[in-house]
């Protein structure tokens, strides 16, 4: 099904392979400016060894951030062209009227983000964060299931005092003693909770109605433009997520894979196996389902939204989220 796959397995793990076995298109732009966050992801192999750029025939110029506050940012101002961004930060910018369009489905979270709180913060059941002091990055996946999550415990919002940090400066407070909780992604969850415990996943609140994920988003005029790009870059996402998919049990701390990932991301790699294992990726059929690109994006979207409108986050619900939406890229993809 993936004829590019084929040619990676054949060449074992290594990943140089990756490169090879992606035939250089002409492309519309000479450089593309591509915003991501410190997640270990599959696709981050071929980022790091040039794959993409071989596959679309152009620079690429990998930018990563640190919050979705952040990357909305990059999106409104022009700095990227297509960027990572996690389904709470892209209903925020919608709602700010930033243009842009959904194309593919990066991740789906289960336990690779988490509330977690700290030893010693006197916290052994929901009901003890009452008046605790918990870290999250605002407008992220990781707000909206907070949020949620008080939501679900009966935790007014008045009686937790959330703060705005970066995981990375979640991590710096941890070890202070300054915040009690965190909710985050890796690798500053693997990092805080060598100090604490898990109090609940995004996969355990997905399964309560409210799932977040991350997607890739474009800038429409960009893609519109750049047509060939679009779908190389889409099947050299395809090709490595469903080479991870089928080599799972091989991508170990001392494997190629995972060293690159750990060296492209900042990630310890004894902690990126289990990362990944804690996070989801679809194949391009699953990407094209109802479920996902054919209508469920667009109704978590519209769920994100609502949920924040109701916290006072944003002023508006628009009335079709499948307007933001656009599965073009993965239909031509398997096309190919």
């Amino acid at each position: 099904m993936y004829p590019k796959l084929r040619n990676l397995i054949a060449g074992a793990v290594g990943v140089g392979c990756l490169a090879a076995a992606a035939a250089p298109q002409q492309a519309e732009a000479d450089t593309v400016t591509i915003g991501h966050f410190g997640v270990p992801t599959p696709w981050k192999v071929a980022a790091a060894n040039g794959a993409f750029a071989d596959a679309t025939g152009v620079d690429i110029d990998w930018r990563q951030f640190d919050s979705g506050a952040k990357v909305i940012s990059a999106l409104a101002s022009g700095s990227v062209d297509l960027t990572a961004l996690g389904s709470s930060p892209s209903a925020v910018a919608i709602a700010q009227g930033v243009d842009m369009e959904v194309f593919y489905v990066d991740k789906v979270f289960a336990s690779a983000e988490a509330f977690a709180v700290r030893d010693g913060a006197g916290i052994t059941a929901p009901q003890d964060l009452r008046g605790k002091t918990i870290a999250v990055p605002l407008a992220s996946t990781t707000h909206f299931h907070l949020l949620f999550a008080l939501e679900q415990f009966n935790i007014p919002r008045s009686e937790v005092e959330i703060v705005n940090m970066s995981p990375n400066q979640a991590v710096a407070a941890w070890k202070r003693g300054d915040i009690d909780g965190a909710f985050v992604w890796n690798p500053a969850l693997g990092e805080i909770l060598k100090s604490g415990r898990l109090l609940i996943t995004s996969g355990q609140l997905a399964q309560w109605g409210k799932p977040t994920f991350d997607g890739f988003v474009a800038d429409p005029e960009f893609a519109d433009e750049n047509p060939e790009f679009m779908v190389s870059f889409v099947e050299t996402l395809a090709d490595i997520n469903a080479r991870y998919n089928a080599e799972k049990t091989e991508w170990t701390p001392e494997s190629k894979p995972v060293k690159t990932i750990a060296s492209f991301t900042g990630a310890d790699p004894n902690q990126v196996p289990q990362v990944l294992g804690g996070i989801g990726f679809l194949s391009l059929e699953e990407q094209a389902s109802k479920q996902w690109l054919g209508g469920g994006v667009a109704t978590a979207l519209e769920a994100t939204s609502v949920f924040l409108k109701n916290q006072g986050k944003i002023d508006e619900v628009r009335e079709d989220y499948g307007q933001v939406v656009d599965p073009s890229w993965v239909e031509k993809a398997r096309a190919n």
